[in-house]
């Protein structure tokens, strides 16, 4: 495991236990959590912010990049944009894994096999919420950061503060402010640097999977509620 990894591990640890709540589905035997609350109809908020440049197309099928068709050849546009492809991916609608998802033979691919894959236009509205969450957990926007942040994951931040005396009755940005603080600032920019492989979604409930930096595939688990999909964890759970 890289030096970042081992700085990331306590908000990974942290993502699991909301991770796990999502629950698994597909052709597992694994139970799902009963669903949140009916799924809105508007999009996600987008905020400004550095997006990071995604690495190759995620569909793996030659397709254009929202980056490339916002931004152009020098730049992206902030806000606007997100680390993903917007063509629809050749399994969209059907359970089969998106292009680039591993699977783990005689294991455990609930995540691969949630609900079915979601058309293209979600998984770029999923995609810009991860990628704002992590433009402003690295630039230290702890407030834009938690409204990327699902209810749900928004109260379990304030009850990990209630355990910390320094925290104790802090409000969601002071926390997330304070689980960040022995994270180099390199390594939050570095796992700002994602690409969008493959939005999961049954009903209001998502997980996200995308590549990091280093090219390991992770996966999030999202919700739609009030105005957008938002994060249900805070970090990604490797699937590989």
């Amino acid at each position: 495991m890289s030096k970042a990894k081992h700085q990331l591990l306590a908000l990974v640890l942290l993502g699991t236990i909301a991770l796990t709540g999502c629950g698994g589905g597909g052709d597992t035997d694994q139970s799902s959590s009963e669903a949140p609350e009916t799924r809105a109809e508007t999009k996600a908020p987008t905020q400004e912010g550095p997006l990071a440049e995604p690495k190759h197309d995620a569909a793996g099928q030659g397709g254009e990049t929202s980056s490339a068709k916002d931004a152009g050849e020098g730049g992206r546009d902030p806000g606007t944009s997100a680390p993903t492809t917007t063509d629809p991916l050749p399994n969209e609608g059907t359970k089969r894994p998106a292009p680039g998802v591993p699977t783990n033979p005689d294991g455990d691919n609930s995540v691969q096999g949630f609900g079915t894959e979601a058309p293209a236009e979600d998984r770029v509205e999923a995609a810009v919420s991860l990628q704002a969450f992590l433009d402003a957990r690295a630039t230290g926007e702890w407030e834009v950061a938690c409204s990327y942040l699902a209810e749900g994951a928004r109260d379990m931040i304030v009850k990990l503060g209630e355990r910390v005396p320094t925290l104790e009755g802090a409000d969601c940005a002071r926390v997330l402010e304070g689980l960040s603080a022995n994270v180099l600032q390199p390594t939050l920019e570095e796992a700002a640097q994602i690409e969008v492989i493959s939005l999961r979604s049954e009903e209001n409930r998502a997980y996200i999977v995308y590549r990091d930096s280093e090219g390991v595939v992770n996966a999030m688990s999202m919700v739609h509620e009030g105005n957008g999909w938002k994060l249900a964890s805070l970090a990604g759970v490797p699937l590989e």
